[in-house]
Protein backbone atom coordinates (compact mmCIF):
# COMPACT_ATOMS: atom_id res chain seq x y z
CA UNK A 1 0.00 0.00 0.00
CA UNK A 2 1.35 3.42 -0.97
CA UNK A 3 1.43 6.49 1.28
CA UNK A 4 -1.47 8.20 -0.47
CA UNK A 5 -3.65 5.10 -0.05
CA UNK A 6 -2.79 4.41 3.61
CA UNK A 7 -5.56 5.13 6.16
CA UNK A 8 -5.41 8.43 8.04
CA UNK A 9 -6.18 8.68 11.75
CA UNK A 10 -7.12 12.36 12.09
CA UNK A 11 -7.09 13.69 15.65
CA UNK A 12 -7.61 17.02 17.34
CA UNK A 13 -5.01 17.66 20.04
CA UNK A 14 -2.29 15.12 20.86
CA UNK A 15 1.02 15.27 22.66
CA UNK A 16 3.00 14.19 19.60
CA UNK A 17 1.86 12.45 16.42
CA UNK A 18 4.96 10.24 16.59
CA UNK A 19 4.12 9.15 20.12
CA UNK A 20 0.49 8.67 19.16
CA UNK A 21 1.58 6.46 16.24
CA UNK A 22 3.35 4.13 18.66
CA UNK A 23 0.26 3.94 20.85
CA UNK A 24 -2.06 3.28 17.91
CA UNK A 25 0.10 0.47 16.56
CA UNK A 26 0.30 -1.11 20.01
CA UNK A 27 -3.51 -0.97 20.09
CA UNK A 28 -3.77 -2.90 16.82
CA UNK A 29 -3.55 -0.30 14.04
CA UNK A 30 -2.14 -2.10 10.99
CA UNK A 31 0.75 -0.75 8.93
CA UNK A 32 1.02 1.46 6.99
CA UNK A 33 -1.01 4.35 8.42
CA UNK A 34 -0.97 8.09 9.02
CA UNK A 35 -1.62 10.11 12.15
CA UNK A 36 -2.48 13.80 11.84
CA UNK A 37 -3.35 16.34 14.50
CA UNK A 38 -4.77 19.84 14.60
CA UNK A 39 -2.36 20.75 17.40
CA UNK A 40 0.39 19.10 19.44
CA UNK A 41 1.07 19.82 23.08
CA UNK A 42 4.47 18.11 23.12
CA UNK A 43 5.72 18.34 19.55
CA UNK A 44 9.40 17.46 19.09
CA UNK A 45 12.12 18.17 16.58
CA UNK A 46 15.64 16.79 16.28
CA UNK A 47 17.57 16.50 19.52
CA UNK A 48 14.31 16.65 21.53
CA UNK A 49 13.87 20.31 20.67
CA UNK A 50 10.37 21.67 21.15
CA UNK A 51 8.30 21.96 17.96
CA UNK A 52 5.71 24.67 18.64
CA UNK A 53 2.45 23.32 17.21
CA UNK A 54 -0.27 25.92 16.74
CA UNK A 55 -3.54 25.20 14.96
CA UNK A 56 -3.56 25.87 11.23
CA UNK A 57 -0.43 23.88 10.39
CA UNK A 58 0.23 20.30 9.34
CA UNK A 59 1.40 17.81 11.96
CA UNK A 60 1.67 14.29 10.64
CA UNK A 61 3.35 10.93 11.13
CA UNK A 62 3.50 8.17 8.54
CA UNK A 63 4.33 4.65 9.76
CA UNK A 64 5.55 2.06 7.29
CA UNK A 65 8.20 -0.58 6.61
CA UNK A 66 10.74 0.80 4.12
CA UNK A 67 12.14 -2.63 3.24
CA UNK A 68 15.76 -1.48 3.20
CA UNK A 69 18.91 -2.71 4.89
CA UNK A 70 19.62 -1.17 8.32
CA UNK A 71 22.57 0.82 6.98
CA UNK A 72 20.32 2.43 4.34
CA UNK A 73 17.64 3.63 6.73
CA UNK A 74 19.36 6.98 7.29
CA UNK A 75 18.86 7.73 3.58
CA UNK A 76 15.14 8.07 4.29
CA UNK A 77 15.75 11.47 5.85
CA UNK A 78 16.84 12.80 2.46
CA UNK A 79 13.99 11.02 0.66
CA UNK A 80 11.38 12.64 2.91
CA UNK A 81 13.12 16.01 2.60
CA UNK A 82 12.64 15.85 -1.18
CA UNK A 83 8.93 15.11 -0.71
CA UNK A 84 8.58 18.07 1.66
CA UNK A 85 10.53 20.40 -0.64
CA UNK A 86 8.43 19.50 -3.67
CA UNK A 87 5.23 20.00 -1.68
CA UNK A 88 6.33 23.44 -0.48
CA UNK A 89 7.78 24.47 -3.85
CA UNK A 90 4.50 23.69 -5.60
CA UNK A 91 2.71 26.54 -3.79
CA UNK A 92 5.54 29.10 -3.91
CA UNK A 93 7.34 31.14 -6.56
CA UNK A 94 10.15 29.25 -8.35
CA UNK A 95 13.33 28.95 -6.32
CA UNK A 96 11.79 30.20 -3.07
CA UNK A 97 12.20 26.90 -1.19
CA UNK A 98 15.64 25.49 -0.33
CA UNK A 99 16.68 22.42 1.63
CA UNK A 100 19.13 22.68 4.54
CA UNK A 101 21.02 19.64 5.76
CA UNK A 102 19.92 17.29 7.02
CA UNK A 103 16.20 17.74 6.35
CA UNK A 104 14.92 21.25 7.00
CA UNK A 105 13.04 23.22 4.35
CA UNK A 106 13.56 27.00 4.25
CA UNK A 107 11.65 29.75 2.50
CA UNK A 108 13.48 33.07 2.18
CA UNK A 109 15.75 31.93 5.01
CA UNK A 110 12.92 30.99 7.38
CA UNK A 111 12.25 27.41 8.44
CA UNK A 112 8.89 26.30 7.08
CA UNK A 113 9.12 22.54 7.70
CA UNK A 114 11.03 19.95 9.69
CA UNK A 115 11.25 16.16 9.80
CA UNK A 116 11.79 13.68 12.63
CA UNK A 117 12.37 10.01 11.79
CA UNK A 118 12.16 7.41 14.55
CA UNK A 119 11.89 3.65 14.83
CA UNK A 120 8.41 2.41 15.68
CA UNK A 121 9.91 0.28 18.43
CA UNK A 122 13.18 -1.43 19.33
CA UNK A 123 14.28 -4.05 16.80
CA UNK A 124 11.40 -3.10 14.49
CA UNK A 125 11.71 -2.67 10.73
CA UNK A 126 8.97 -0.03 10.77
CA UNK A 127 9.78 3.67 10.71
CA UNK A 128 7.79 6.70 11.85
CA UNK A 129 8.16 9.68 9.52
CA UNK A 130 7.15 12.73 11.53
CA UNK A 131 6.71 16.01 9.69
CA UNK A 132 5.58 19.48 10.68
CA UNK A 133 4.84 22.22 8.13
CA UNK A 134 4.01 25.83 8.97
CA UNK A 135 1.03 26.64 6.78
CA UNK A 136 -1.03 29.47 8.30
CA UNK A 137 0.98 30.10 11.47
CA UNK A 138 4.62 30.35 12.41
CA UNK A 139 6.23 30.32 15.86
CA UNK A 140 7.82 33.50 17.15
CA UNK A 141 10.72 34.16 19.53
CA UNK A 142 12.80 31.21 18.34
CA UNK A 143 16.58 31.07 18.04
CA UNK A 144 16.14 30.76 14.26
CA UNK A 145 13.83 32.49 11.75
CA UNK A 146 10.59 30.76 10.80
CA UNK A 147 8.22 31.12 7.86
CA UNK A 148 4.72 30.01 6.89
CA UNK A 149 3.32 29.14 3.47
CA UNK A 150 0.39 31.53 3.89
CA UNK A 151 2.82 34.46 3.89
CA UNK A 152 3.47 33.73 0.24
CA UNK A 153 0.25 31.93 -0.78
CA UNK A 154 -2.70 33.13 1.37
CA UNK A 155 -5.14 30.65 -0.21
CA UNK A 156 -3.16 27.55 0.80
CA UNK A 157 -4.96 24.99 2.99
CA UNK A 158 -3.78 22.26 5.33
CA UNK A 159 -5.67 19.58 3.38
CA UNK A 160 -4.18 20.61 0.03
CA UNK A 161 -0.67 20.56 1.50
CA UNK A 162 -1.26 17.17 3.12
CA UNK A 163 -2.58 15.70 -0.13
CA UNK A 164 0.44 17.04 -2.00
CA UNK A 165 2.85 15.74 0.61
CA UNK A 166 1.38 12.22 0.55
CA UNK A 167 1.60 12.13 -3.24
CA UNK A 168 5.17 13.42 -3.26
CA UNK A 169 6.21 10.97 -0.56
CA UNK A 170 4.91 8.16 -2.78
CA UNK A 171 6.93 9.56 -5.67
CA UNK A 172 10.26 9.89 -3.91
CA UNK A 173 10.00 6.61 -1.99
CA UNK A 174 9.38 4.97 -5.36
CA UNK A 175 12.49 6.66 -6.82
CA UNK A 176 14.51 5.55 -3.79
CA UNK A 177 13.32 1.91 -4.03
CA UNK A 178 14.69 0.91 -0.61
CA UNK A 179 18.13 2.31 -1.42
CA UNK A 180 18.50 1.13 -5.02
CA UNK A 181 17.86 4.64 -6.34
CA UNK A 182 19.88 6.58 -3.80
CA UNK A 183 22.22 8.10 -6.40
CA UNK A 184 19.26 9.94 -7.91
CA UNK A 185 18.04 10.95 -4.45
CA UNK A 186 21.47 12.37 -3.58
CA UNK A 187 21.68 14.31 -6.87
CA UNK A 188 18.20 15.76 -6.46
CA UNK A 189 18.76 16.66 -2.81
CA UNK A 190 22.00 18.50 -3.58
CA UNK A 191 20.32 20.43 -6.39
CA UNK A 192 17.61 21.63 -4.02
CA UNK A 193 20.01 22.42 -1.18
CA UNK A 194 22.31 24.51 -3.37
CA UNK A 195 25.21 23.85 -1.02
CA UNK A 196 27.67 21.76 -3.04
CA UNK A 197 31.10 23.41 -3.41
CA UNK A 198 30.09 26.19 -1.04
CA UNK A 199 31.61 27.10 2.31
CA UNK A 200 29.57 25.81 5.22
CA UNK A 201 29.65 26.32 8.96
CA UNK A 202 28.21 23.47 10.99
CA UNK A 203 27.47 24.00 14.67
CA UNK A 204 27.33 20.99 16.98
CA UNK A 205 26.94 22.00 20.59
CA UNK A 206 29.71 24.44 21.43
CA UNK A 207 31.90 23.45 18.49
CA UNK A 208 31.85 24.86 14.98
CA UNK A 209 33.23 23.11 11.91
CA UNK A 210 34.00 25.07 8.75
CA UNK A 211 34.68 23.67 5.33
CA UNK A 212 33.59 23.25 1.73
CA UNK A 213 30.63 21.00 1.00
CA UNK A 214 31.70 18.10 -1.21
CA UNK A 215 28.37 16.28 -1.29
CA UNK A 216 26.76 13.49 0.70
CA UNK A 217 27.82 10.01 1.69
CA UNK A 218 25.51 7.05 1.09
CA UNK A 219 24.48 7.16 4.74
CA UNK A 220 23.34 10.77 4.34
CA UNK A 221 26.33 12.31 6.12
CA UNK A 222 27.44 15.73 4.91
CA UNK A 223 30.96 15.72 3.46
CA UNK A 224 33.08 18.74 4.36
CA UNK A 225 36.54 19.46 3.08
CA UNK A 226 38.06 21.12 6.13
CA UNK A 227 39.77 24.45 5.79
CA UNK A 228 42.82 23.02 7.54
CA UNK A 229 42.81 20.02 5.20
CA UNK A 230 41.18 16.61 5.07
CA UNK A 231 37.61 15.41 4.56
CA UNK A 232 35.13 15.06 7.42
CA UNK A 233 31.75 13.31 7.44
CA UNK A 234 29.20 15.25 9.50
CA UNK A 235 26.46 13.17 11.12
CA UNK A 236 24.93 15.73 13.49
CA UNK A 237 24.77 19.47 13.77
CA UNK A 238 23.14 22.58 12.33
CA UNK A 239 24.29 24.27 9.16
CA UNK A 240 24.25 27.90 10.22
CA UNK A 241 25.59 29.61 7.08
CA UNK A 242 26.95 29.09 3.64
CA UNK A 243 28.17 31.57 1.07
CA UNK A 244 30.26 31.76 -2.06
CA UNK A 245 31.52 29.26 -4.54
CA UNK A 246 34.67 27.30 -3.82
CA UNK A 247 37.15 25.87 -6.21
CA UNK A 248 37.04 22.26 -7.24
Amino acid sequence: MRAFEAPVVALDAVGSTNVEAVRLHASGQALPFWVTATTQTAGRGRGDRIWISEAGNLYSSFVFVPGCQPQQRSQLSLVVALAVHETVANVLPPGAAVLKWPNDCLVNGGKVAGILLESLQANSDAVIVGCGMNITAKPEALDYPAASLAEFCPSVTVQAVFDGYRSNLDKWVSVWRSGAGFDEIRTEWLARAQCENKRLYVRNGSSRIAGICRGLQEDGALLLEREEGGMTAIYAGDVVAHSGEAGA
